[in-house]
């Protein structure tokens, strides 16, 4: 189990309705095709009788809506050193992965080559970079030349720029979403990490004054 309702579960830092759960890719492939039918055919009649949405079968897994929020199962190969965590999830015991892992597939997955910016994201990084600062340098530490290139193009061009905060639901740190250009500004010296126009003690700052407590879901 991954993604950013793992980091709300770390960080309490916003709130998080996704569901995002990875198999090892070459597990997932040496699945019987008898099981692979069976979740295909349970998928669909879930969506006959309108109980998800949306529903995008892929090679190596599966998206869907439900009421909830969306979910998403697929098969993945593990990128980082580390990509699982000690911790697993209470009800059921599943792994969760690190930190670094899922800010990895962030970052590679989404903006770089799906050069997809999306508010919760980047409001994840500059999270990420206030709360696990070494989570956050082995993320990027992970990125290949030529993406980090590509990375801080985006950003220079002002293509990482987002358009609106409202998909940042409940956040912990409301100073950091106060104004869009401030929030955009803050986000690209975080993606750069070249803060030499920021006021670096000011973001730390803030961190300090919302210490993560135990929130009730």
């Amino acid at each position: 189990m991954g993604g950013g309702s793992i980091l709300e579960a770390r960080w309490h830092h916003r709130y998080s309705t996704d569901i995002d759960l990875f198999m090892e890719v070459n597990s997932f492939r040496e699945l019987p095709q008898a099981s692979k039918n069976e979740m295909e055919q349970t998928l669909r009649g879930m969506m006959d009788s309108g109980e998800i949405r949306g529903l995008e079968i892929h090679n190596d897994g599966y998206i869907f809506e439900s009421p909830y929020g969306s979910a998403s199962f697929f098969g993945t190969y593990r990128l980082t050193e580390s990509p699982l965590a000690e911790e697993t999830e209470s009800t059921m015991g599943i792994a969760t992965e690190s930190t670094s892992e899922i800010l990895f597939r962030k970052l590679r997955g989404r903006m770089i080559n799906g050069m997809s910016y999306v508010p919760r994201d980047l409001y994840d990084m500059v999270c990420a970079f206030g709360l696990d600062r070494v989570s956050f340098d082995a993320a990027f530490d992970t990125l290949e030349s030529r993406e980090l290139a590509s990375l801080d193009f985006d950003v220079r061009s002002g293509a990482s720029q987002i358009r609106s905060l409202d998909r940042i639901l409940e956040p912990r740190f409301p100073e950091l979403v106060e104004s869009l250009d401030s929030f955009n500004a803050i986000a690209g010296a975080v993606l750069l990490r070249d803060f030499s126009g920021l006021e670096v003690n000011w973001l730390s700052e803030i961190f300090d004054r919302h210490p993560i407590r135990p929130i009730e879901r």
